[in-house]
């Protein structure tokens, strides 16, 4: 029983990349990270009502704005270089992006970094070819990140052009299916 509690800790500390420190701790105080709250109707719905004000300069110093972006869907992508879970992720985006970019499904992917080599170096090792990439600089202490309460990464929010949010924290296999859902409408 030991070592099955032993492996469900150890696989949910791996499989994401999580922001331990409280309000008060430094970022050297290293605490158990803590579950994801679940957003309320009342939040959701205040997000929902237009797309969010994310913006910022992309790793080619060019202006990025969500709400420019023309698109049918947003899969808004929270992560960083350093997260080795995010590494993981991003071939699978890169293919459910570039099967459906073309039917108007584009990504705002938004960096916890805080170099900015790190960051352009991940983006390119790691072929993310779509051009909308921000970061603040800032770490876990991204605006755009407290906003949608992002606690650990990576995290995705897929919009619909209205700002309406579809879903959250969809793998690659899961966007792929709500997206031929979706585009097959």
């Amino acid at each position: 029983m030991k070592f099955l509690y032993f492996l469900f800790v150890s696989v949910a500390l791996l499989s994401s990349c999580d922001d331990h420190r409280s309000m008060n701790e430094s970022a050297s105080d290293q605490t158990l990270p803590v579950a994801k709250p679940a957003m309320i109707p009342d939040q959701m719905a205040k997000l929902n009502s237009s797309l969010p004000e994310i913006f910022g300069k992309n790793h080619l110093d060019q202006q990025v704005d969500i709400r420019k972006i023309p698109a049918k869907y947003i899969l808004l992508e929270f992560w960083a270089s350093w997260c080795p879970p995010c590494r993981k992720f991003n071939p699978g985006l890169v293919k459910v992006y570039d099967k459906h970019h073309s039917n108007g499904f584009e990504i705002l992917s938004v960096s916890l970094d805080d170099k900015h080599s790190k960051w352009a170096e991940a983006i390119k090792k790691d072929n993310l070819h779509w051009p909308y990439h921000i970061c603040e600089f800032t770490g876990w202490e991204s605006k755009f990140a407290a906003k949608y309460e992002v606690e650990s990464i990576p995290t995705n929010i897929l919009f619909d052009s209205t700002g309406k949010i579809l879903a959250r924290d969809l793998d690659p296999e899961g966007l792929d299916k709500a997206l031929t859902n979706l585009l097959v409408q």
